[in-house]
């Protein structure tokens, strides 16, 4: 028997699942087989305990946190395959502090508009600029976000329905405001009706 041991780096990717992005878990599967040999010539098995300060070293700590890795041999059409199942966890506090928090906060400065006098159109203006600081959030998460998803991920679907409330907002100001300068009497019509 031949024992052979190297040490590599790896790069892979997964396909990631990220609907509850940035309180995801990810779990990677890494498959080691030889496509020139079958069982019968060459066996693969893991051997040792695969120590987690070189996956640690290999993962970005700020983003993601390590949780496990577990090791499978099977055999698959007469060859040996070793499993490596990574799994990690994402760090959210990033994510909620640069960007969750915020569209919270234009959320509560839209409803505080409430309070702001008809007068002038100063309340207009506030209620378009704070739509306009959600939608470059919602550039900014564009970017953030992997591409790799077949499902809309939640925090998608809540700055979808911020940004809904938001210009339904909007829209009920501009009512507010049409109702409000058509039921005013002008001057002119004031001074005919006091004439008669």
């Amino acid at each position: 028997m031949i024992h052979l041991q190297y040490d590599l780096v790896v790069a892979s990717t997964c396909v990631l699942d990220i609907y509850s992005f940035p309180f995801d878990t990810q779990s990677c599967n890494l498959s080691f087989t030889s496509i020139n040999h079958g069982g019968d010539v060459l066996r693969l098995q893991h051997r040792g305990n695969l120590t987690t300060h070189r996956i640690h070293s290999t993962l970005t700590p700020e983003e993601w946190r390590f949780c496990q890795v577990t090791v499978s041999n099977t055999t698959i059409l007469h060859s040996d395959v070793v499993v490596y199942t990574i799994t990690m966890k994402r760090r959210p506090i990033s994510y909620i502090v640069n960007f969750l928090l915020p569209i919270l906060f234009f959320m509560c400065l839209d409803l505080a508009s409430l309070f702001i006098s008809e007068k002038g159109g100063e309340k207009l203006s506030f209620k378009v600029t704070v739509m306009l600081a959600v939608t470059v959030l919602q550039l900014i998460l564009n970017e953030i976000l992997p591409s790799m998803s077949n499902k809309i991920p939640l925090i998608e679907s809540y700055c979808t329905i911020i940004f809904a409330l938001m210009l339904f907002s909007l829209l009920e100001t501009i009512l507010v405001m049409v109702l409000t300068a058509k039921s005013k009497p002008t001057l002119t019509s004031l001074g005919r009706s006091w004439r008669c």
